[in-house]
């Protein structure tokens, strides 16, 4: 209920946004979908709030006149949008070969694969033609009509069919300087039947769930956010109730939690998920109030971590104020603050940080423990990153530079 409370509370602050909205608006969006696609409005807009507080203008295109659009953007795209976003379904925009597919009609498939190709290639001749940055969906698993998701045959091949078709406009889009937007890898993580809303389909051409459309709209902003805004470089942990359970000075070192046992696996867990981002060229840093031969201890001693001291880039473990020590580190690695998210499980050292430096991304330890191996993955800032082998090597480098 949580999440959908989450939804609700932000369709409602979308409402707001739009009532007090000045002349003087943030980014504006295009959105050309072969469906209605309005429910995406609350999460993607609400993302895209920019610093200021301008709220984005999302318009949207006619219904299902995607390939109009593409193939003539001079009439349909005005000059001064920044982003289009083109979404498409197989169902929607090869609706009639697609039913004679569903029916065992062989040679329907050569027919969606040619569509699906001129789409893409439809795609890449609107991106030469607009100032504007462009982003594309993939298509999801064919849903409604009747399909039975529950039949392992049907649903496999259905899926088949959705890859075949991507591989087609993925063929058309070529090269094309385009972004994308997974709206099949979305759907899998959500489920094919839990994210259709049949209701909506049938009397507004809305496929989707509130919530998984607030998704959608999410992942859009995303994918707009990871190049209008600066990527986390650098994790900066805390350690007592952060990394591990129990306070280090106080339990000692066999009295920390990071095992098998929860709530110890739960630690466990968030210390895994720390070091795949490690491994993706994040560096991972700690800014602890602490006695810093216990916190080393605590690395080379403690039970079932699942972080090593190889793994740090960098560390401010004393009893000084986090902000001077985060602040030392941007220095240390010369990095801005603006690539700096800081986790730490206190309410204070989180609103001090976000005081003094406000420009570093905070997320604070849930209460519910059992949440915080997906703190860093839910926050969504890790998203769309591109993993170089350089980037793989920054810890190390970093180290022997220090």
């Amino acid at each position: 209920m949580g999440a959908v409370s989450g939804v609700r509370a932000d369709i409602s602050r979308w409402r707001a946004a739009g009532r007090s909205a000045s002349t003087d608006t943030g980014r504006s969006v295009l959105v050309a979908a072969s469906f209605t696609a309005n429910a995406i409005d609350p999460g993607l807009g609400l993302a895209l709030l920019d610093g200021d507080g301008r709220t984005p203008s999302v318009v949207h295109h006619d219904y299902n006149q995607i390939f109009q659009l593409c193939l003539a953007p001079d009439e349909h795209v005005p000059s001064d949008v920044d982003d289009v976003v083109v979404l498409w379904r197989i169902e929607d925009v090869f609706e009639r070969d697609f039913h004679r597919w569903s029916n065992g009609d062989d040679e329907a498939v050569t027919a969606l694969v040619d569509g699906a190709e001129a789409l893409g290639r439809a795609v890449a001749s609107c991106r030469e033609q607009i100032d504007a940055n462009l982003v594309v969906s993939d298509a999801p698993v064919p849903v409604g009509f009747g399909l039975d998701h529950h039949d392992p045959a049907e649903l496999t091949s259905l899926a088949a069919l959705q890859r075949h078709l991507d591989d087609a406009f993925d063929h058309g889009l070529g090269d094309a300087p385009v972004e994308r937007v997974r709206l099949a890898a979305l759907q899998l993580a959500s489920g094919t039947t839990a994210s259709f809303d049949r209701r909506n389909w049938l009397m507004y051409r809305q496929p989707f769930t509130t919530e998984f459309a607030h998704l959608v709209g999410r992942s859009i902003a995303d994918v707009i956010a990871h190049r209008t805004r600066a990527t986390p470089k650098v994790l900066v942990l805390d350690c007592d109730n952060t990394l591990w359970g129990g306070t280090a000075v106080d339990d000692g070192i066999g009295g920390l939690q990071a095992g098998d046992a929860f709530p110890g696996s739960a630690y466990r867990a968030f210390q895994m998920a720390a070091r795949r981002l490690r491994h993706r060229g994040v560096l991972l840093a700690l800014a602890s109030k602490n006695d810093p031969d216990t916190v080393v201890r605590a690395f080379d001693e403690g039970d079932g971590m699942g972080l090593t001291d190889d793994d740090i880039a960098g560390r401010r473990v004393s009893w000084d104020p986090k902000p001077q020590g985060i602040a030392e580190l941007a220095d240390e690695f010369n990095l801005g603050l603006d690539s700096f998210v800081f986790v730490d499980d206190s309410p204070y050292e989180i609103g001090s940080v976000t005081e003094q430096l406000p420009t570093v991304r905070t997320l604070t330890v849930p209460d519910d423990i059992e949440a915080l191996p997906d703190l860093l993955a839910e926050s969504g800032w890790f998203r769309n990153m591109r993993v170089t082998d350089d980037d793989r090597e920054r810890t190390a480098r970093i180290r022997a530079q220090s």
